[in-house]
């Protein structure tokens, strides 16, 4: 893990965790708003020049710096057997149901979470990931296994995001 320090709005200097051995930078939402532009471009330079430790490095689920907690995240069945396959137990299992390699948007298909999710070691938590449009899509993603959600787009574009947050909260999740 090294700190770097990036150049954050008015002036500051902004300092983040990045391990470049699994190409991951650790900074919260409070951080991100705190980035200036410039700063974006470079820290995806500095990992860029360091692609080349990554490559090198087998699969792993980095735990966060901070709260200690690990992240998987899949996209497909040969990435959830790969993660299976190599005995990772992560905190938290993510299913992505969204490629944005081939511009998909949040269209409301969480059938990737309803097909992995059934093959999910019993235990693990399930986040769905993306895909999510409204109640509707988020019930079928909780009846499908998931334990939590992560909604961006339709919170972001919606003409009441409150409104659109309580319809998500609404739908009732197991205490």
């Amino acid at each position: 893990m090294t700190s770097q320090a990036l150049q954050g709005k008015y002036g500051q200097p902004l300092g983040l965790d990045l391990c470049f051995a699994c190409g991951v930078a650790w900074f919260d939402g409070y951080e991100s708003l705190l980035l200036a532009p410039g700063a974006i471009l470079a820290l995806f330079t500095a990992i860029h020049e360091h692609r080349a430790e990554q490559q090198r490095r087998p699969l792993g689920s980095p735990a966060c710096p901070r709260c200690r907690m690990t992240l998987v995240e899949t996209h497909d069945t040969p990435e959830l057997e790969h993660v299976l396959a190599l005995g990772i137990v992560p905190d938290l299992l993510g299913i992505n149901n969204r490629n944005i390699l081939v511009g998909e948007t949040d269209d409301g298909d969480v059938s990737l979470t309803e097909g992995l999710a059934a093959a999910v070691p019993a235990g693990w938590l399930v986040l769905s990931e993306s895909g999510i449009r409204g109640p509707a899509d988020a019930r079928r993603a909780r009846s499908a296994g998931a334990d939590a959600l992560l909604v961006g787009t339709a919170i972001l574009t919606a003409a009441d995001p409150g409104e659109a947050i309580d319809g998500l909260v609404g739908i009732g999740w197991p205490a």
